[in-house]
């Protein structure tokens, strides 16, 4: 009998330890972000103008960290690196616009009030034929309205609304 109370101690000090060090690898592993930035990721939907016409898109956004000020010893928590995957496609006005798909990266600046992006085409992982990949660059409000510009000309006017959190 004494032996089993013993093994059960040990078994319960083990599991006592292992859920410890469980919760400590959990806490290490969670990354809190501000506020702001955990508010400019995620989903983001709404259509571009191109020369052949209104076109729909959708634009993830992921915060990746913030910048290094020149000082070259802290960061800038209000400059951020970003990347992203942008998708593009026809919309019921214009049935027959190209569709595709690539990656972008980028800078979030986050203000008080809005966040002005600036985003670059990358790697394509669907390639529309006789269509090319192009940045955006724009400002998304704090109630999640992106507006502004593909940076390729012949394009304009961008209007996304945010749909959902990373």
């Amino acid at each position: 009998m004494r032996k089993l109370k013993l093994a059960t101690a040990t078994l319960l000090g083990a599991l006592v330890m292992s859920a410890s060090a469980l919760t400590a690898a959990a806490q290490d592993a969670a990354v809190l972000k501000p506020l702001n930035v955990a508010m400019m990721e995620g989903q983001y939907a709404g259509t571009f103008l191109c020369g052949a016409g209104e076109m729909g898109m959708t634009l993830s956004i992921r915060d990746i960290g913030g910048t290094i000020n020149p000082d070259g010893k802290s960061a800038d928590t209000n400059k951020r690196l970003i990347d992203g995957v942008l998708n593009f496609f026809p919309t019921v006005g214009n049935p027959n616009a190209p569709h595709g798909a690539f990656e972008v990266d980028g800078t979030a600046e986050i203000y008080n009030y809005f966040t002005k992006v600036k985003l670059n085409p990358s790697k394509w992982l669907d390639k529309s034929e006789n269509f090319g990949g192009s940045g955006l660059e724009g400002m998304i409000s704090k109630t999640g309205h992106f507006s502004g510009t593909p940076t390729v000309s012949g394009c304009h006017t961008l209007n996304m609304t945010k749909l959902r959190t990373q």
